[in-house]
């Protein structure tokens, strides 16, 4: 067994369709190693699920990504860098009660013994929201009952705001209530002329207001993402001729005639973020000049390193940075002229101070 770690860091956890997923793979040989190949394998299939199990109904992509030929390595420290550009098309993620699209990852080596050393994990897709927010007013109702919902529309982030009022039958009301559901349509059968569709809904309470005979006008705030904790993973809204999976507001009244419920679609996009979100630029910014301080100390302390040797002293030191971002911090050194390029690898480059 001549492997001892096998690290893949990706730049991003979630990815928009037709972007590059940069990847990162580093292995550690503490002693010389014979290898079979090392490979990333990337693959996105929809799923149905139901009693007897669960069943591919569309393939996105099947992609394997060589990063290790077969040969004799000497011990030490092996980095790698894969680019992968996703295709236009790819659905977001979702997975629901009854639909799972997701794009997983599988990283690979083998010896030349049969010894196999795997990492795998999932990757989140989402699509961009269409336009900016801007107030949209969904009025519904019947008989002497009529309400109005007016809220911010895409929801940005995970905090839908919105005003409900009672325009009529404010006396018959007793208690409101909303609910996030979740509609998931599949089509059955290949042949056109003898499709079906299986549905599925999920319906999650958020909300609920007491109705007082004085107020018409209720302010809503409300954490969408506590919709999302456990099984249910959801991005962003689809449809095409064959899946989809889309968000809906559920209004339900409690009168004195009885309970009625109310249908608003909606579309949400909870990986972006909202003009009304709270701003951390400020603490973003103090520990990003933190981490450069501490990256201008490993130059002192040891004149030259490569990207790995620089994540590993700001590890001794609490910090955990990603990759990619480490990357960043130390390009924004370079461009202020106190670092630079010592060796040129084409694996992995190595850097110094900028001495005078």
């Amino acid at each position: 067994m001549g492997i001892d770690l096998l690290k893949i860091e990706f730049d991003k956890d979630v990815y928009l369709p037709g972007e590059d997923i940069n990847v990162y793979i580093s292995i550690n040989l503490p002693i010389d190693t014979k290898i079979r190949y090392g490979i990333l394998h990337l693959r996105y299939y929809i799923y149905s699920r139901d009693k007897s199990g669960q069943s591919p109904i569309k393939k996105i992509l099947d992609e394997e990504l060589r990063f290790i030929e077969e040969g004799h390595y000497p011990k030490g420290i092996y980095n790698y860098r894969l680019k992968y550009k996703l295709p236009e098309n790819i659905p977001p993620t979702y997975r629901g009660r009854m639909l799972d699209s997701m794009l997983y990852y599988e990283c690979r080596v083998v010896e030349k013994h049969g010894y196999e050393y795997l990492k795998r994990g999932e990757l989140k897709i989402t699509e961009k929201p269409g336009s900016k927010p801007k107030e949209v007013i969904y009025s519904v109702g019947s008989g002497k009952i009529h309400i109005n919902l007016s809220i911010s529309e895409p929801i940005i982030g995970d905090i839908l705001l919105g005003v409900l009022s009672i325009e009529e039958g404010l006396e018959l009301i007793r208690r409101s209530s909303i609910e996030i559901c979740f509609i998931e349509n599949y089509r059955v059968g290949k042949l056109k002329i003898f499709k079906g569709y299986r549905e599925d809904r999920r319906c999650i309470p958020i909300y609920n207001i007491v109705i007082s005979r004085d107020i018409h006008r209720y302010p809503i705030r409300v954490d969408l993402s506590k919709a999302l904790r456990g099984r249910l993973i959801y991005t962003s809204p689809y449809e095409d001729e064959d899946i989809s999976y889309k968000p809906y507001l559920k209004i339900r009244l409690s009168t004195k005639v009885g309970e009625r419920s109310y249908q608003i679609p909606i579309k949400w996009y909870p990986y972006f973020e909202s003009e009304l979100s709270t701003s951390i630029v400020k603490d973003v910014s103090i520990m990003e000049e933190r981490i450069k301080k501490l990256i201008l100390k490993f130059f002192e302390d040891y004149y030259e390193g490569d990207i790995i040797d620089i994540q590993r002293f700001l590890s001794l030191n609490g910090i955990n940075v990603n990759i990619y971002t480490l990357e960043k911090m130390v390009e924004d050194l370079i461009d202020e002229e106190l670092i630079v390029v010592s060796d040129e690898s084409p694996i992995l480059r190595r850097y110094k101070f900028n001495s005078p």
